[in-house]
């Protein structure tokens, strides 16, 4: 697998790519740590009976106002969530 830096797309397809971490990855200096707090959601309104996981990340570097990151992984109709991340396993739904 190759290294490449952040673009849009990679121009070949033919072999996998892990875009590498850039500077801004890392922990600075100076800056405060931001805190993650991780949560179930299951009472969707839009989509009843699903549940999914999701995240709020709290940024502060000092260039841009405080900025709040929510992250929500694809909701799946179970009651248990898988125990990895994301679309894999492929949830089950109908």
């Amino acid at each position: 697998m190759t290294d490449v830096p952040y673009r849009r797309q990679p121009t070949d397809f033919s072999e996998p790519v892990r875009y590498a971490y850039g500077t801004d990855s890392s922990p600075q200096p100076g800056v405060p740590r931001g805190t993650i707090f991780d949560h179930v959601w299951s009472t969707s309104r839009v989509f009843p009976g699903t549940n999914r996981r999701y995240w709020v990340n709290l940024i502060h570097r000092g260039e841009m106002p405080v900025t709040i990151g929510v992250f929500i992984d694809p909701g799946i109709f179970s009651a248990e969530l898988p125990a990895k991340l994301g679309w894999d396993p492929k949830p089950e739904n109908p």
